[in-house]
């Protein structure tokens, strides 16, 4: 430890990059066949923290139903505006030059194009290939070709916002700008009370009735993001008004199910619904979009955090980061400690018991052991794949992402400089 003390900044990156892959010599027993059963011996149990106190340790936090009422959580530290903020020359401008160089290739009615399509409205552009390709929903579904089409526009949205915030880029800003004003001429050809994507609600149907499909919520958030980031960051109000329907829309599809039913459909999937909706909320003044976000909260995900206990074992691990952002950002805006406390918890325990030393989590996307059992983690593709081969695809740098914007919300409350200890270093990793 003496050692250790001396140690500088650098110092401590170039020991970090002369020591093995982590915990890759522990020599941990292989976990418990069910997430049920007791730990290897010698290990932590899941849920040794003490709850909060005050709390019956028999009542899940989220038991009953969830009621908002608006009462912002003053935040310790504020991020200087992107506008405010320019990067010197080095690696992360290079990255940001790289970036800027890649989306000025991609024309907007190529971006656009899917979501035109969807609408009936004409379009001769040249289609985007991978998980953006066109699928006709009128032929038989054969496997989950084209479902996600319309997400990568979202993020594009949402890049754009940011570039042209943080670069002054006014080209950026014009295409973006021209997307938003193409999708709202989509969303009022469809006329589905706000709806707006690149494919048909009966994506949403297959959702309600529990059959086959792949991810529309966690499509439908990124066009959404990126409809709030245009107005956030670039100041285009047509995009608040396009993501304002597209609520709407969320609102009266979540509004009329069941409880049970809704919490049915969150087994299977949400993306950010809930994130986005409270921004919404928060930015508009709204608390009917706050009253949707609510819906998107998986109680089954998040009693046992709110408890302090880890059972994320058989998770798939960014389909759940999103949510604990959700539940961070619906405490900013409530003071609800048991929000506070599903993403506290969380973020303890996946930067303690469930991340490499670059702060990379998840293998083959999920999380496969109990808790600090790393090494058998890389050894074994778990619950997820099994009797497979160990899995090559460590730390999904989309749970990275993830990680840091939770990271961002945990530090304005506190200010305490773990939490940017650990950005810094997931960001540099």
């Amino acid at each position: 430890m003496s050692e250790l003390k001396s140690v500088t900044r650098r110092g401590f990156g170039a020991l970090l990059a002369a020591t093995p892959a982590v915990l890759a010599q522990q020599q941990t027993p292989p976990p418990p066949t069910t997430p049920a059963q007791t730990p290897a011996a010698g290990l932590p149990t899941q849920g040794a923290s003490p709850q909060r106190p005050g709390r019956p340790q028999d009542i899940p936090p989220f038991q009953d139903p969830i009621e908002f009422v608006r009462k912002d959580v003053p935040a310790r530290m504020q991020p200087f505006p992107m506008t405010q903020v320019r990067l010197l020359a080095g690696p992360f401008q290079d990255a940001q030059e790289w970036n800027r160089g890649y989306m000025s290739r991609l024309p907007a009615d190529r971006l656009t194009h899917n979501f035109r399509l969807n609408a009936g409205l004409p379009s001769s552009a040249k289609p985007l290939g991978g998980w953006e390709q066109y699928v006709d929903p009128s032929l038989p579904r054969r496997n989950q070709d084209g479902e996600l089409r319309g997400h990568f526009t979202g993020h594009f949205l949402s890049a754009s916002a940011q570039l042209w915030a943080s670069t002054g880029d006014k080209e950026a800003k014009a295409k973006g700008d021209e997307m938003v004003d193409a999708l709202a001429k989509c969303q009022a050809k469809l006329g589905a009370g706000g709806y707006l994507s690149a494919f048909p609600t009966e994506f949403f149907d297959r959702l309600d009735a529990r059959r086959g499909v792949w991810a529309p919520f966690y499509t439908v958030h990124k066009i959404m993001a990126g409809m709030f980031d245009m107005y956030q960051y670039a100041g285009n109000k047509q995009a608040l008004e396009v993501v304002s329907g597209m609520a709407d829309w969320a609102d009266q599809w979540t509004g009329s199910k069941t409880e049970e039913h809704m919490q049915d459909i969150l087994r299977t999937e949400y993306g950010g619904m809930g994130e986005v909706l409270y921004n919404l909320a928060a930015a508009t003044g709204n608390e009917k979009w706050a009253k949707a976000g609510d819906r998107y909260s998986k109680k089954s995900f998040f009693n046992p955090l709110a408890s302090r206990r880890d059972e994320l074992r058989g998770l798939h691990v960014n389909t759940h980061i999103p949510q604990v952002i959700s539940a961070a950002r619906r405490y900013e805006i409530s003071g609800d400690v048991r929000f506070h406390d599903v993403a506290d918890y969380f973020w303890d325990e996946v930067v303690g018991a469930r991340s490499y030393v670059t702060t990379g989590t998840s293998d083959a996307e999920g999380w496969q052991s109990q808790p600090r059992q790393l090494a058998w983690e890389l050894k074994n593709t778990g619950l997820r794949n099994p009797n497979s081969q160990p899995s090559p695809n460590t730390a999904e740098c989309c749970c990275a992402y993830n990680m840091l914007k939770l990271t961002r919300h945990l530090y304005s409350w506190t200010g305490q400089p773990r939490y940017f200890d650990y950005y810094e270093r997931s960001l540099l990793n």
